[in-house]
């Protein structure tokens, strides 16, 4: 049962039972990374293009555009300066490096599980 004192408006006009307010968070939630949005950044950079990286790739070009911007929003960074063509910023270009060695190393560790066991 709820009493109608706890809702009357106390002296500075607010409600009695107020809530107690969150802490504010010091870093943003940590997004899921997803190893597609290093082979669309790849992709991306060899074609320059959306659309001719989604090609290649069998994708949807909103696909390819939709993990280009998640994957700048999870490192916080711009990767690509988005004129007529597509070109890597200097994150970009650094973040080229990491993401090749990256993805050849989540190949390689798949390559044991995939073979049929004997």
């Amino acid at each position: 049962m709820q009493l109608l004192h706890d809702f009357r408006p106390n002296y500075f006009g607010d409600a009695m039972r107020k809530k107690v307010p969150e802490a504010p968070n010091p870093r943003p939630p940590i997004r899921q990374f997803n190893a597609g949005w290093l082979e669309s950044f790849l992709k991306v950079a060899e074609t320059r293009h959306f659309t001719q990286a989604s090609e290649a790739l069998g994708w949807h070009r909103s696909n390819v555009k939709r993990d280009i911007m998640a994957l700048e929003k999870w490192l916080g960074r711009v990767l690509f300066y988005d004129h007529v063509s597509l070109r890597l910023t200097d994150d970009g270009k650094i973040f080229q490096s990491d993401a090749v060695k990256m993805l050849d190393l989540l190949k390689q560790s798949r390559a044991p599980i995939r073979t049929p066991a004997k």
